[in-house]
């Protein structure tokens, strides 16, 4: 069986644990997702059935769209609600300082993950080396923030709402972290829901407990990718992995197709108009 699921992961269950339910429905142990989400997140996580799993890294690399509550004057360790409290601050920006700081965190940026994270640090998670005490540094990384947007802000009770549409990579819990920083203040991340991932949105996503059949979506059913159709003659020699001339650009996706909608396989191209296989079925 293959097929992508659009999931609505609850608050409170890790990515993993998220699939457990899919693994059961559909009798597979063959299920991966394109995107860790925090256990306090709550929203959209893109999960892959069968041969499917082999698209991870593609869908990986899609841009994302957040839904962040940020509360200021605090700051946890883990920089969300799960963590211990190591600071507090009365010094609240105000919504003119908002503004203007937000300003500096839009475009590509280098951003340091939370201490409390799965990035790798000498061999190990983040994560770990954190819950060990053990002393460390991460690395920045280049970003890019595409938009931020303030929906609303509460100064009595310090909290921010943004929408933030960024690339792969982001944490949002980092840039709390950092936009209060950079105007002498604290914060954490009360609240994150992850609302879309390129084109995949959470208003199409189901949860756990609502599985069917009709849940399952077809990759050919997402319009995302040309479709190139192979002719009869050309069907075996494409499953057994031979080449046809495609003009196709670099990390384009493609999809062959048979002429009566039979899906063939799946490609990506490598550059100069050349390809490999990502799944032949």
């Amino acid at each position: 069986m293959n097929g992508i699921i659009l999931l609505n992961k609850r608050i409170g269950t890790t990515s993993y644990e998220a699939l457990y339910p899919l693994k059961k429905y559909f009798s597979t142990s063959r299920v991966g997702h394109t995107g860790t989400l925090d256990k306090f997140a709550s929203g959209l996580l893109i999960v892959l059935i069968g041969k499917y799993t082999r698209l991870s890294n593609y869908i990986t690399s899609l841009d994302k769209e957040y839904i962040a509550e940020i509360e200021f004057g605090i700051e946890t360790d883990t920089l969300d609600p799960n963590g211990r409290v190591i600071n507090t601050t009365n010094y609240i920006p105000s919504l003119g300082e908002l503004n203007l700081g937000i300003k500096s965190f839009i475009g590509e940026i280098e951003q340091v993950p939370p201490r409390f994270s799965s990035v790798h640090v000498k061999g190990n998670r983040a994560y770990k080396l954190a819950l060990s005490g053990e002393s460390f540094e991460i690395q920045a990384r280049k970003i890019n923030v595409y938009n931020i947007e303030i929906l609303s802000y509460n100064v009595d009770f310090h909290i921010l709402n943004l929408k933030i549409n960024c690339s792969k990579g982001t944490y949002v819990r980092s840039l709390a972290r950092d936009l209060a920083c950079s105007l002498g203040s604290l914060a954490y991340v009360k609240n994150l829901e992850r609302v879309k991932i390129g084109d995949f949105r959470l208003g199409n996503a189901c949860f756990d407990c609502d599985l069917d059949k009709n849940s399952l979506i077809s990759l050919e059913s997402l319009n995302l990718f040309e479709v190139i159709y192979i002719d009869d003659n050309m069907i075996i020699s494409i499953k057994n992995g031979a080449y046809v001339d495609v003009a196709i650009n670099l990390d384009e996706l493609k999809i062959f197709k048979s002429r009566n909608e039979e899906m063939l396989a799946v490609i990506c191209g490598i550059g100069l108009s050349k390809y490999k296989y990502v799944i032949i079925f």
